[in-house]
């Protein structure tokens, strides 16, 4: 799906100088950084061709190694609930942006979901038509 890569793009605009991992980290974090940790989405099927596709997002942000970490905290959470992140990258929707820092353990936790609806269109009957012949009967024996 071309979420992540969408939120990737999106956070490298808005946090010039912040690290973006869209995969876990064993070791070499590199900070300031966002780690994208889930993007779970859910289909759902709708008459005719519509699909309708509910998305959550899920990442996580370490702050640099500084001792005004509440007003970095402050900072990114200004820049997220902004009008830079009411879209993603001007395509869909972000609803419910959640955000919630923990100084104590030096992590800001992010999630939002997005609602995404499609037409698509079949290309018609995938099997026109079976050629050869079948033979029904028993097998000797």
């Amino acid at each position: 799906m071309e979420i992540k890569e969408l939120l990737i793009k999106q956070l490298k605009e808005n946090f010039n100088s912040v690290k973006v991992y869209d995969e876990p980290i064993q070791q070499g974090l590199i900070t300031p950084c966002f780690i994208i940790d889930t993007v779970k989405s859910d289909l759902t099927r709708e008459l005719g061709d519509i699909t309708h596709t509910h998305v959550f997002v899920f990442m996580t942000y370490y702050p640099s190694d500084t001792d005004t970490l509440r007003a970095e905290f402050e900072e990114v959470t200004d820049v997220l609930y902004s009008g830079a992140f009411k879209y993603l990258q001007n395509k869909h929707h972000i609803h419910k942006l959640e955000v919630e820092a923990n100084e104590e353990q030096r992590v800001m936790v992010v999630s939002f979901s997005l609602d995404i609806k499609r037409i698509t269109r079949r290309d018609g009957d995938k099997m026109k038509e079976m050629k050869g012949s079948v033979t029904v009967g028993k097998e000797n024996g």
